[in-house]
C-alpha cells in the first residue's frame, strides 16, 4: 500500500491510498490467472493510466 501527501488533498480528511485492481500473487489455479497473462498481469498490477 502506498501513502500519498494527504496536503495534496486538503479537503479530504482520511487517508489516501493506492488500490490494486489485480492480485500481487494469484494462486496459479485462480481466475485472475486464466483471464490475464503473466504478461499482463506483470504490465497491469502496478499501472495507474494507460
Amino acid at each position: 500500500m502506498e501513502k500519498w501527501d494527504l496536503s495534496v488533498f486538503p479537503g479530504y480528511p482520511g487517508q489516501v491510498t493506492v488500490e490494486h485492481i489485480l492480485p500481487h500473487n494469484p494462486s496459479p489455479e485462480s481466475k485472475w490467472c486464466k483471464i490475464f497473462s503473466e504478461k499482463d498481469r506483470a504490465e497491469w498490477t502496478n499501472r495507474l493510466v494507460t
